[in-house]
């Protein structure tokens, strides 16, 4: 029998600053924060806004019936097809009431969270991770353990692009980090891919973007959070009054984003469709659906205020081929 899941592991780089909101606040200095996890505190890509964009993207193409098999699917889902055939209905899921004929979407999208994130420095802007960022998102230092990060310390990571090597202090906003002796080489990280004939597909480096990257460090577990929240991008936007031609009173808000070139990770995750006996669909098929739809995301964004500059993502994954 073939594998009842498909796992494939997703980086997304931040062509523009990303707003996905979580509503209105009534007292905040920032009146449209971004959304966060409640552990950490960080900003994420949320899985239902990822899992929504995406579906109304892939229809734009691969459903055979067109924007009815988009969003909730009018009244009651009746305006979704339902077909085994239908790469978005099988992929997202649909709900037919009238039919009582529904099924759960066979594609999970989970939440993006972020991996490497850039901040102004005296050297130009330079990106941070940390070594739990890392292990979250499946990299692991091959050989010796992981030097530990002494509080109020950065180590460069040679291989990330850029130059440190000459560098000894570094002004992160309010916070001076002194340099930790030694380097972390990009060139000794792993990471285990999907599974592929019974081995795990091996990735060397970053092999996403390298080139955009600047000078790489990690800095502390306990202070990535603090770093990433401070230096959220922050815009004051007022509303014109078109008979007027001035600001309108009382329009005057602000909002925080995921800053352009932030690095973050997601996952992917296909059930089989043979395992629920649907033979008109693969597995492959779905991906085509969904990598579609990613794929649109790099020009029609994701997320709030897109025509203000805001949303898009490029999304790319660590193995584009599944096997089915």
């Amino acid at each position: 029998m073939s594998e009842i899941y498909q796992q494939v592991r997703h980086w997304a780089w931040a062509v523009d600053p990303i707003h996905v909101g979580m509503g209105r606040q009534q007292i905040s200095r920032i009146d449209l924060p971004v959304t966060r996890e409640p552990g950490t505190n960080l900003p994420v890509l949320p899985g239902s806004s990822l899992t929504g964009v995406c579906r109304a993207y892939a229809s734009f193409e691969h459903a055979g019936a067109g924007l009815r098999c988009a969003g909730k699917g009018n009244e009651e889902g009746e305006g979704h097809c339902g077909q085994d055939s239908c790469q978005v209905c099988c992929a997202f899921g649909f709900s037919k009431d009238n039919s009582k004929k529904s099924r759960q979407g066979l594609a999970q999208i989970t939440t993006a969270y972020i991996l490497m994130f850039p901040i102004a420095t005296q050297y130009g802007p330079v990106w941070i991770t940390s070594y739990r960022q890392l292990h979250d998102a499946g990299w692991v230092i091959a050989g010796t353990p992981a030097p530990p990060i002494k509080s109020g310390h950065f180590l460069p990571v040679t291989g990330g692009g850029g130059n440190l090597d000459a560098i000894q202090t570094l002004s992160l906003g309010w916070l001076t980090l002194q340099r930790q002796a030694g380097n972390a080489d990009m060139g000794s990280w792993r990471f285990p891919g999907v599974i592929a004939d019974g081995a795990a597909a091996q990735m060397t480096n970053l092999e996403f973007r390298t080139n955009r990257l600047g000078p790489v460090v990690i800095v502390d577990d306990s202070l990535f959070g603090t770093l990433v929240n401070d230096n959220m991008e922050v815009r004051t936007l007022v509303s014109i009054d078109p008979k007027t031609g001035a600001a309108k009173d009382t329009a005057l808000f602000t909002y925080e984003a995921i800053p352009r070139g932030a690095l973050l990770w997601f996952e992917v995750i296909y059930t089989n469709p043979a395992t629920y006996g649907i033979a008109g669909m693969t597995t492959a098929k779905m991906q085509e659906a969904i990598l579609g739809g990613f794929e649109l995301m790099k020009y029609l964004g994701l997320g709030g205020m897109n025509t203000r500059g805001l949303g898009r993502v490029e999304i790319r994954s660590t193995k584009r081929e599944v096997a089915v």
